[in-house]
C-alpha cells in the first residue's frame, strides 16, 4: 500500500497507528495514543510532495482507523473504508476525497505547521529534508486550502519568512511556488488583510525571481477590486519588465492620493512634519523595513525608530493616557497589522 513510499517509513505509521488505535481503546494513557498520532502525521507530511500519491493513500487508511473519526462521525471503520476507495476513483470522487483528507488533518494543522517550521529553522537539518519542508508545506496549502488555511495565515507567514533566510536558487524556486499556493488560498478578507505585509516581506523573493513572482501579484494586486484600494500605501516593486504593470498601477494609486481626486482632499494634506499624512507613511515605511530585512540588527533599529515615533506623537487609539489628538488621527488611519506592531512599543516597554 502507499507506494513509492519506503518500507521504513510506511511501517514505522503502521505500527504507530497500531498503538495508537490500542491505546485510544483499552488504555488510560491517551496522551501517549495522541503523541504516536502526531508524529506519524508529521513524518508523512514531510514525504508528501516526493511522495504525494502514497501520503494521501496513507491518511485515507489512517482517517478509516482512527477511532475519533469514527466516534465524531457515527460511521463505522468498515464502512468508512469502503467510502475511501470508492472515493479514489474518478476525478469527483478524488476532489471529496482530498477534502475528507483535508478535513481529517485540520485538527491537527498547527502541529504540522510546528513540525515543519522546525525543520526550517533548525541548524541541524539536513539540506534535503529543509527541502522536503517547503515543498511539503506548498503542497499543504493547496490541500487544505481556503478554509483551513486562512485561519492561521499569520503562522504560515511566518514560516515563509524564515524560508527566505535559506539563500539558494533552489530554495528561491520553491519559495515562489510556496508564496504562490499561499496567497491564493487565502480568502478574500484575509488576503485584504495581510496584503500589505506580505508584500513588504516577500520583496527579496520578487527581487530574485521577478517572472515567476508576476502572476500571482498581478492577479492579487490589480485584478482583486478589495485589494486595489490599498495600492497607494504598496511600496514599488523591483523594476523588470514582468512587473511593469503593478508598479504603473501602484504609481497611479499613489499619485490619485498625492494629487487629490478632489478639492477636499488636496486641501487636507499639509507637507510638513505634523501631519497626519506624514506621521501615517513614516510609521507605514518603518513597518515595511522591520518585515523585509531579515537582519536582526536592522529589525532592532527599526523596531526602535518606530518606538521613537510613537512616543513623540503620541501614536494610540484615542482615550489612551499617551495619546495625542494628531497621534489618535494616525492611529485610526493605521492598518491593523501595523497596529499590532506597534503597541507593545508604548512607554511602558520601551526598547533599551
Amino acid at each position: 500500500m502507499a507506494s513509492g513510499i519506503s518500507g521504513l517509513i510506511i511501517s514505522r505509521t503502521r505500527r504507530c497507528a497500531e498503538v495508537y488505535c490500542s491505546h485510544y481503546r483499552h488504555s488510560h494513557t491517551i496522551h501517549q495514543a495522541v503523541f504516536c498520532s502526531e508524529n506519524q502525521v508529521n513524518e508523512l507530511v514531510l514525504g508528501l510532495h516526493e511522495h504525494r500519491g502514497g501520503v494521501l493513500q496513507e491518511f485515507s487508511h489512517m482517517k478509516t482507523i482512527d477511532p475519533s473519526v469514527e466516534q465524531q462521525s457515527g460511521v463505522s471503520s468498515l464502512g468508512l473504508a469502503e467510502k475511501g476507495t470508492r472515493l479514489m476513483k474518478g476525478s469527483q470522487g478524488r476532489e471529496e476525497g482530498l477534502q475528507e483528507i483535508a478535513d481529517y488533518l485540520s485538527p491537527r494543522l498547527l502541529g504540522i505547521l510546528g513540525f515543519l517550521d522546525s525543520k526550517l529553522v533548525s541548524s541541524s537539518t539536513m539540506y534535503k529534508e529543509k527541502r522536503s519542508a517547503l515543498w511539503s508545506l506548498s503542497d499543504l496549502l493547496v490541500l487544505m486550502g481556503k478554509r483551513y488555511i486562512s485561519p492561521v495565515s499569520r503562522k504560515i507567514l511566518a514560516s515563509l519568512k524564515t524560508a527566505l533566510k535559506l539563500k539558494d536558487e533552489e530554495f528561491y524556486d520553491i519559495g515562489c511556488q510556496a508564496w504562490t499556493n499561499f496567497l491564493y488560498n487565502l480568502d478574500e478578507s484575509t488576503l485584504v488583510g495581510l496584503i500589505e505585509e506580505v508584500v513588504a516581506v516577500m520583496k527579496p523573493l520578487v527581487k530574485k525571481r521577478p517572472e515567476e513572482m508576476a502572476p500571482v501579484l498581478t492577479s492579487v494586486l490589480v485584478e482583486t477590486p478589495s485589494v486595489k484600494e490599498f495600492l497607494a500605501n504598496m511600496p514599488l516593486l523591483p523594476e523588470d519588465d514582468s512587473l511593469s504593470i503593478i508598479n504603473q498601477a501602484i504609481l497611479e494609486h499613489q499619485l490619485k492620493v498625492v494629487g487629490g481626486s478632489t478639492e477636499e482632499v488636496l486641501n487636507e494634506i499639509h507637507l510638513n512634519i505634523e501631519s497626519e499624512l506624514f506621521i501615517v507613511q513614516l510609521v507605514t515605511e518603518l513597518g515595511r523595513a522591520f518585515l523585509a530585512d531579515t537582519d536582526a540588527n536592522t529589525q532592532t533599529c527599526a523596531s526602535y525608530a518606530m518606538q521613537e515615533v510613537t512616543r513623540l506623537y503620541g501614536i494610540r487609539e484615542s482615550g489612551s493616557g499617551e495619546t495625542t489628538p494628531i497621534g489618535s488621527q494616525a492611529w485610526e488611519k493605521l492598518s491593523y497589522h501595523l497596529q499590532e506592531m506597534i503597541y507593545p512599543l508604548g512607554p511602558e516597554r520601551q526598547l533599551q
